[in-house]
């Protein structure tokens, strides 16, 4: 985010996962010569779902000790706490002091984060997330991305974990630090491998203390350094010394102060904004097969399809007294891996008969989990593919279905193999009925030929999860509807509250064939459904709308009703043009495809499809 010197800024502090809690404790951290703390502010929502802590507004919860934020916090009901995800804990507030820097607000590890669940009385780590990048009064010219890699590994393996960086051209300066968990890893060496920036030649620019990495390079002929789009820019060795079952971080540090900078054709120097993306090492045994587990996250969730599509059609040895029961389960290696991941083929084989299929997928269904850890690998791109649900009209009837739209006419998808996704849903009224995804008409295939799916409904967090994959390793490209949304009530007289309903797609991965990431336009972009509030569908005999199609204009007019407005939204759900009164629209020049005309009248408003060509 940008911020001015000396004006005053709020970031929210969010929860994920947060279920049957009775404590936490974490503490967050700033540069304070940078940043002036000014406050926390509580943040509760009215609504009928829970999103903040009971008692969080005492104020002997919070401690502010330096330059750092503690949070200690235990549910005086002695009872259990469930949060949505995203929900904003409360919201921290700093005022600028010093100007043309970047800085970060992280979660300090001076302070043991963890939380505590009701059940067993459990300790669970809090796993934070990337802080991020402040950026005071500096006019960025280009977002840098700094990224630290994934790994599944063994108790006692030794593992390297790439740093790269992405989308920089020219660099003169770099500077950051990297942290990580003593008690879990052990770093063992710094591998230089093309060594871009020449730091064996500057071995006093970077130094490794304990568990932490600094690095603070400056180019020594004060000049750029002409880099590909990516680059890998060392490895970090480790040696596991944590137990199977564990999860652990090695993130970026803002000490030194996170800065990338490039010299102008003036001589002057750019700072730009930089994108962290810290690194995951989960700790696993892959001898075993948990049914139903074939990415090894420990969980199974609708994304665990994925490496079934990948390797349907495989076989290998069966599974000795092959169970679906979610226990570790034994079983010889097969010949063949995922393509970029090298996951074992066996872990798809989630029934153990020797053959990846469709009966695998039961597996999926059986022990599926109801929170899901999102891989955090989207990237970004100017040819991101277009992915939401396309506006359309409520109608008062028993099913109601929205097109998903994966991919336009000017940015289609290219290469798409398979798919995983949520779908969020929100109205002014509970949705009380069934919502599930119609895959019927999809230009990613067939089911039950050549595409494969799964998908689960979960009503109290008004989420669908759905995954597709093709079982042919042949991946698809086009652009257009791949399933719908469709909503089942059997109350007809209760759907006629809901006003609208928005939808939200999030948590996309989508691959090729070789488990390239595909990268997606605003995987959190919400269409907006807009209700015929109170007309039916028979005025529509009433008010002429044409001529429909149109190229060039579009005329409403009626002899019943008093014309007050009307309005044409796109499938986004975006007002494009409105006009006051009986009146033409020029819409010419506005791209082709489907739009709706909301008209308002003196006795109601509706809604009408048109297509312009």
């Amino acid at each position: 985010m940008e911020a001015q010197l000396g004006t005053t800024f709020c970031v929210d502090i969010q929860a994920d996962n947060f279920e049957g809690i009775e404590a936490i404790q974490f503490a967050i951290s700033w540069d304070s010569t940078i940043l002036h703390y000014e406050s926390f502010n509580i943040v509760k929502n009215s609504g009928s779902v829970t999103t903040y802590l009971p008692d969080q507004n005492a104020q002997n919860q919070f401690a502010i000790i330096g330059n750092e934020l503690r949070m200690a916090w235990l549910n005086s009901y002695l009872a259990e706490t469930t949060l949505l995800n995203r929900s904003t804990l409360f919201q921290v507030c700093f005022t600028p002091i010093q100007n043309h820097v970047n800085t970060s607000i992280r979660f300090s590890n001076q302070f043991i984060g963890e939380a505590v669940r009701t059940q067993g009385l459990t300790r669970i780590p809090v796993i934070s997330g990337n802080g991020g990048t402040i950026k005071v009064g500096i006019p960025t010219v280009q977002t840098a991305r700094l990224e630290i890699g994934d790994a599944q590994v063994e108790p006692a393996e030794y593992f390297c974990l790439p740093v790269k960086l992405e989308q920089v051209s020219a660099l003169a300066g770099l500077q950051f630090g990297i942290v990580w968990d003593s008690n879990a890893l052990d770093l063992d060496t710094l591998r230089l491998i093309n060594d871009p920036l020449g730091l064996a030649q500057q071995p006093n620019s970077y130094n490794i203390i304990a568990n932490e990495f600094k690095l603070a390079w400056f180019e020594p002929n004060t000049q750029n350094v002409v880099l590909p789009d990516s680059i890998l820019l060392f490895e970090l060795c480790y040696q596991v010394i944590a137990d199977v079952g564990s999860e652990t971080l090695v993130s970026f540090s803002s000490n030194p102060i996170f800065e990338a900078i490039q010299f102008a054709d003036n001589g002057e120097l750019n700072f730009l904004a930089i994108e962290l993306k810290d690194g995951v090492v989960k700790i696993v045994n892959t001898e075993n097969v948990l049914p139903g587990d074939t990415n090894l996250d420990v969980e199974v969730s609708h994304l665990d399809l994925i490496n079934i599509g990948l390797g349907y059609g495989q076989t290998g040895p069966m599974r000795t007294n092959a169970s679906l029961d979610f226990v570790p389960q034994y079983a010889a290696n097969w010949t063949n891996s995922t393509p970029t991941t090298l996951i074992n083929y066996k872990h798809a084989d989630a029934n153990g008969d020797g053959i990846i299929n469709d009966m695998d997928t039961k597996a999926i269904e059986l022990n599926w989990v109801n929170q899901v850890t999102i891989p955090a690998d989207s990237i970004s791109s100017s040819n991101a593919i277009p992915f939401y649900v396309a506006a359309d009209t409520i109608r008062y009837q028993n099913v109601n279905e929205f097109p998903i739209i994966l991919g336009s006419a000017d940015i289609p998808a290219q290469g798409v193999y398979a798919l995983a996704f949520s779908v969020y849903y929100k109205a002014n009224e509970d949705i009380n009925g069934i919502i599930e995804v119609d895959l019927d008409n999809s230009w990613l295939g067939t089911l039950g030929e050549n595409i494969i799916a799964i998908q689960r409904f979960f009503p109290e967090e008004r989420r669908v999860d759905v995954a597709i994959s093709r079982i042919d390793q042949i991946s698809k490209n086009g652009f257009g509807t791949i399933g719908n949304i469709r909503i089942v009530m059997e109350d007809v007289i209760l759907f006629q509250k809901i006003k609208n309903i928005e939808f939200t797609i999030d948590h996309v991965r989508a691959i090729g064939i070789n488990e390239e990431v595909i990268p997606t336009i605003n995987n959190k972009t919400t269409s907006r459904l807009i209700n015929l509030s109170g007309i039916l569908d028979k005025a529509l005999e009433e008010i002429r709308i044409y001529p429909n199609p149109t190229s060039n204009y579009l005329e409403v007019s009626s002899l019943t009703f008093n014309i007050e407005q009307f309005t044409l939204i796109n499938t986004l759900g975006k007002v494009v043009l409105d006009k006051k009164g009986n009146a033409q629209l020029l819409v010419n020049e506005l791209p082709k495809g489907i739009y709706f005309v909301e008209i308002q009248t003196n006795k109601g408003n509706f809604i009408q499809k048109v297509i312009i060509e």
